[in-house]
Order: structure tokens, then sequence, then C-alpha cells
């Protein structure tokens, strides 16, 4: 984990902390990524953000072009969207029913403070 990440962890375990941590309501999330049509569980925990987060790609396995992710420390370039980092990034909204293959999570591939 980056210092970039670790300072963000902090300031998100702040907020958590100090109930500031807000979930968007269904309506909010319709109207600003219609394209999300899966239930989603927004993560309210800082632990269970980390757990989400953890990656699924193997040592062998650098990168998942399928799923377009990979692991930042692995590689010198910045991969732009819409490849994840596992390295810099943080899901905050897991998909609710199993099978479904969605997610939030918050990329800080450029800035901790910027995602």
């Amino acid at each position: 984990m980056s210092n970039d990440s670790k300072a963000l962890h902090c300031l998100l375990s702040e907020l958590i902390s100090a109930e500031q941590w807000v979930n968007p309501s269904t309506s909010k999330i319709r109207r600003n990524a219609p394209f999300v049509t899966d239930p989603l569980v927004f993560l309210t925990g800082y632990e269970i953000m980390i757990f989400e987060s953890r990656s699924l790609i193997g040592d062998e396995e650098l990168e998942n072009s399928v799923f377009h992710d990979y692991l930042g420390f692995q590689f010198e370039d910045v991969r732009s969207l819409p490849w994840l980092d596992f390295d810099r990034s943080l899901f905050i909204a897991v998909n609710e029913n199993p099978r479904d293959d969605v997610g939030f999570a918050l990329d800080f591939r450029t800035s901790s403070t910027g995602p």
C-alpha cells in the first residue's frame, strides 16, 4: 500500500468513526450512475471495505484483462479507466446479489485526496 493510500485510509477511517460517512440514497445512485442497475450494499465499516477491496489476482497473474484490474506495484505505468489498480483503490459498495459483478470503488491513482 502506498503512502497516499495509507493517508486516504486514515481519513476515511476518521470519517467513519465520526459518523460522517453517509451512504447515498438509491435515488442519488440512480441519478449519478444510471448504468448501475443491480442492487448494491454500501459498506459502512472500514474493516469490511478493506476486506472487499482485496485483490483476487494471484501472484502469478499480475493483471486480469477480462476484468481490467491489476496490481499497480508491479507496473511502472499508471493505467487509465476502465482499469482498476487494486493497490490504489478502495471498494465502498459491493453487489447485493452474490452472482452479480458490480461495485463502487474510490480510485486514488492520481491523488490521495482526489479520487
